[in-house]
């Protein structure tokens, strides 16, 4: 749904239903059929995606923080 346009907010709005009728309505026309959808920015997507990326990486490093202290402290016992 998001390749042939739909915004992901538009798309989480959809009930089951409601996805797979605009989804059978693009294979069969190859053209994005729900009222309201509009062409994906990829430079704003691209920022998203980059800016979960950095999140996830400071949950990591974090993590690994956490895990060094905790070896530390199990060494020293």
């Amino acid at each position: 749904m998001l390749k042939a346009g739909f915004k992901e907010d538009l798309v989480l709005t959809f009930s089951r239903d409601d996805l797979m009728s605009n989804y059978a309505q693009i294979l069969l026309s190859g053209e994005t059929v729900q009222e309201g959808a509009t062409p994906a920015d990829p430079d704003s997507d691209r920022a998203h995606y980059e800016h979960e990326h950095e999140i996830k990486r400071t949950e990591m490093e974090i993590e690994r923080e956490k895990l060094a202290l905790e070896y530390e402290k199990l060494a020293a016992e």
